[in-house]
């Protein structure tokens, strides 16, 4: 049964799950217009919490951050 996004299936194996580091974000064009951005909750744009070489809140954006990167 389909999502109503459409989308059948999750990301499948093998595939890189991470928001890129050159998406642009709602954070970021808030940051545009002089907001300060935070986020609070899990981070569910990268592929590893606390992989460095994953992006993770603030390079999308996010000035401050309370997250569980783990998930």
């Amino acid at each position: 049964m389909p999502f109503r996004t459409g989308i059948r299936s999750w990301i499948p194996e093998g595939k890189d799950v991470a928001l890129g580091r050159n998406e642009l974000t709602i954070a970021n064009l808030l940051k545009q217009q002089g907001y300060d951005t935070a986020m609070m909750g899990k981070l569910h744009l990268n592929a590893g919490g606390d992989r460095t070489d994953q992006p993770q809140a603030k390079d999308m954006g996010f000035d401050y951050t309370l997250v569980n990167p783990a998930g």
